[in-house]
């Protein structure tokens, strides 16, 4: 309808009569037959909400550079104590054999340091309950829900203090809310990025727009283009630290 409505003047309610409720796909199969023509802008009008769960922060990070405009939300580690066994396999993350003990070494480094640092700023908040910035008449209020409140707020002090230490590894999940299209060209992104993480994720993501917008499944794929930016990309990264190294 709204790919119609960009093209005449006719209005709302005259297009919609026209539609015929007996024969909804042959209808649905005329506008996104336009997609294939060029006229891109009307995958943007099938809205798509999609949860990512078990992914890595760095995925997670990922995600959100390539959809900056994108609606949604995250696990945020500001709110949410992680673990060690919260960790993405190695093997998902495509990590070499030779490399997994140390991959491994660095994880469990990871978590000490993140633990200490709670443990530290969680004393830092009790003892100095000014830097949390939680109003006075809380800190000194007996009722129940008040003291829940103040509990919550001082772990959200520490969370947000010593997530720092967490390796970009440690598992989080994602959800987004974006126009067909934009899915369609984050999935062909991931799928042809060199991180496995990244096209297992953008395999998922078109088994996901099967259901909500199966028209565009095949603009999902990779392509010798993006895999050629990501490629000079990540040369770019390797010789601009060889040259400051140089310096």
């Amino acid at each position: 309808t709204g790919a119609r409505y960009s093209r005449n003047n006719e209005g709302l309610d005259a297009i919609v009569s026209k539609i015929d409720f007996s024969n909804t796909d042959q209808s649905v199969d005329s506008i996104f037959k336009m997609v294939d023509y060029g006229h891109a802008s009307i995958a943007d009008m099938a809205p798509i909400a999609l949860f990512i769960d078990d992914i890595s922060l760095y995925a997670a990070y990922f995600l959100w550079t390539l959809s900056p405009t994108a609606g949604g939300q995250e696990c945020s580690t500001r709110y949410i104590k992680l673990d060690a066994g919260s960790v993405v396999d190695d093997d998902i993350l495509g990590i070499p054999d030779n490399l997994k003990k140390q991959y491994w070494e660095y994880v469990e480094k990871s978590f000490n340091s993140y633990e200490l640092a709670l443990n530290y700023w969680t004393q830092i908040g009790t003892a100095n309950s000014e830097l949390t910035k939680i109003p006075q008449s809380l800190l000194d209020s007996t009722s129940n829900k008040d003291k829940k409140q103040v509990a919550r707020m001082m772990r959200n002090f520490a969370f947000d203090r010593a997530r720092v230490y967490l390796p970009v590894s440690a598992m989080t999940g994602v959800m987004m809310i974006q126009s067909a299209r934009a899915w369609a060209n984050v999935s062909a992104h991931l799928q042809s990025h060199s991180l496995r993480e990244l096209n297992l994720i953008g395999k998922d993501i078109e088994e996901k727009l099967k259901i909500g917008a199966p028209r565009l499944v095949k603009h999902c794929r990779s392509t010798q283009a993006i895999k050629d930016y990501y490629a000079y990309e990540n040369n770019f990264e390797k010789n601009y630290c060889k040259m400051k190294n140089n310096l």
